[in-house]
């Protein structure tokens, strides 16, 4: 395997949002934009390469500019483990802390060595940022979309999301409107041009599709930057302890010592002749170790997490798994422990 280089891609929201893109989600983007610039068959090469090993390509998700993911996985476990034996006034404290980690869904990476400390006082960290949940009202003028007058407007609600950042305890929430993206390559000759393909939709200002309802204006995006990260911040983890910043499918991980949180989503094919209604279709389900996630590692990042051939399309489709994850060079109280009793 050659050298890993990792890039910060700095990306701006030009619309509203319904949800963060994950890492699978851009994948298909960034395919789409290879297939778009160079053609379809070196597109199909390169997930081909990806899904085989051949090529190293690791993706974050869509992230709030500035901050990564809490590693609230850990934080629970050892909430958990001091919350034994604790009298009534003790539990109402670890009550208040289990909701302040809750609302920290993302810190700047200081914030975060603060939370991980063994001292440490989850609810005065800040700043943070967190996710808020909202619906907006839209009518469908449908006497103007049919040419018939006389038709009642049709009323529907679309599901949005604000990225808040809060700054300090009683001040009012920020939106964040700009986002990074981590991007981890070898050297191939298919990567570089992945990375050509960016700069170039980044000097066009060429928008991003990143989920649906991109006809009313939800999920797009542009490229404002494209950064090398420097190297002291891409090594190796010296105790192989990393921080995932993405949708990853395991391959070869330490299970007991990781602190897991998993997302599972159900995959569907993106065509099906005969309709969705068919009682011959089978529903398919894949988990993934989601963000925040603390991973340890066992024979390297190439071999951390896979891509696997999609469920429908074995032989051109895959389901991305390779995740970023992001070292972790400090003393993990509770992990070491675990290690210590296995």
């Amino acid at each position: 395997m050659t050298g890993i280089v990792t890039y910060k891609i700095r990306m701006s929201q030009t619309g509203r949002l319904s949800h963060l893109p994950d890492s699978q989600r851009i994948f298909g983007a960034l395919i789409y934009l290879y297939d778009e610039l160079y053609s379809s068959e070196e597109a199909s090469a390169l997930v081909s390469k990806i899904r085989d090993g051949e090529v190293y390509l690791a993706l974050s998700n869509l992230l709030p500019r500035g901050y990564l993911p809490v590693p609230q996985p850990y934080l629970y476990d050892r909430l958990n483990r001091k919350s034994e034996g604790q009298n009534q006034n003790d539990q109402r404290t670890l009550k208040q802390i289990y909701k302040a980690i809750k609302d920290r869904t993302y810190a700047p990476w200081e914030q975060i060595k603060q939370m991980l400390a063994v001292d440490s006082k989850v609810d005065l960290v800040y700043p943070y940022a967190k996710l808020r949940s909202a619906y907006h009202i839209h009518a469908a003028i449908d006497s103007l979309r049919y040419d018939m007058p006389g038709l009642d407007s049709n009323v529907y609600s679309v599901p949005e999301l604000a990225v808040e950042e809060i700054l300090a305890r009683k001040t009012e929430a920020r939106l964040i409107q700009e986002f990074d993206l981590f991007l981890a390559a070898d050297d191939h000759p298919e990567c570089l041009k992945l990375i050509q393909a960016l700069e170039q939709a980044k000097e066009q200002g060429r928008r991003f599709f990143l989920g649906p309802r991109a006809s009313q204006g939800l999920n797009t995006f542009i490229i404002k930057e494209i950064d090398q990260e420097p190297q002291e911040r891409t090594d190796q983890s010296k105790n192989n302890a990393y921080l995932n910043l993405g949708m990853l499918l395991p391959q070869k991980i330490d299970f007991k010592s990781s602190s897991l949180k998993l997302y599972t989503s159900e995959r569907r094919p993106y065509h099906v002749p005969e309709g969705w209604d068919q009682k011959e279709f089978s529903r398919k389900f894949i988990s993934f170790i989601d963000i925040g996630s603390i991973v340890y590692v066992k024979e390297g990042l190439q071999k951390a997490g896979q891509s696997i051939p999609s469920p429908y399309n074995q032989s051109r489709d895959i389901v991305f798994g390779n995740a970023y994850l992001m070292p972790l060079d400090m003393k993990l109280e509770v992990m070491e422990d675990d290690r210590s009793n296995s």
